[in-house]
């Protein structure tokens, strides 16, 4: 529904939602706070310049940082992801190679970045996802944090084939969109 708003009206909310946040934290003593969001990357136009107005009006310091994968890697992931777990289109289940035609044009990570880099310049830091190692410690280390006074948990760990292989089932009874969480309500 964001997203959906005219860019204005978008930017207006986020800036009601950032300041009062910003507030919040900088009440309680916080020196700095973390937005993420795979969404973000592809969706600049209220975003940036609610971040903009949030930097101009104290000197708050943005840094923005994306991580790319391989184009190869990204797709098989979406695909897992979009295609298979969460049924994001309408029709039967799609085989790889039709699910990669649709998402053709989100494989030109260049475009999305690109109004982040005329935004941010040199505050938009590009990492590498399939160099990283664990995308978590990486981040970390980026923003200067010590990472071993951490306790790591991963909780968005990719399904087994097993596990796509009966979820793919499940979603060909369904002409519509399927959400992940119609699997699991039913097989618990």
């Amino acid at each position: 529904a964001f997203h959906a708003l005219p860019p204005k009206a978008g930017t207006n909310q986020l800036l009601k939602v950032l300041r009062t946040a910003r507030a919040a934290a900088l009440e309680r003593g916080y020196k700095m706070g973390i937005w993420s969001s795979e969404w973000l990357l592809s969706r600049p136009r209220s975003v940036i310049p609610a971040l903009q107005e949030i930097a101009s009006e104290d000197g708050t310091d943005i840094l923005v940082i994306a991580y790319v994968r391989r184009h190869d890697a990204w797709i098989r992931s979406s695909y897992v992801q979009w295609g298979l777990k969460h049924k994001t289109y309408s029709g039967d289940v799609v085989s790889f190679s039709q699910f990669r035609d649709m998402r053709a044009k989100t494989l030109n990570f260049a475009d999305l970045l690109q109004p982040w880099h005329e935004a941010f310049g040199k505050r938009l830091m590009v990492r590498n996802f399939d160099v990283a190692g664990d995308v978590v410690i990486d981040f970390v280390k980026s923003i200067g944090l010590d990472s071993s006074k951490l306790t790591l948990r991963h909780s968005n760990e990719s399904p087994s084939d097993e596990e796509l292989f009966l979820r793919s089932m499940f979603n060909k009874q369904f002409g519509g969109k399927v959400k992940p969480l119609e699997f699991s309500d039913v097989l618990g």
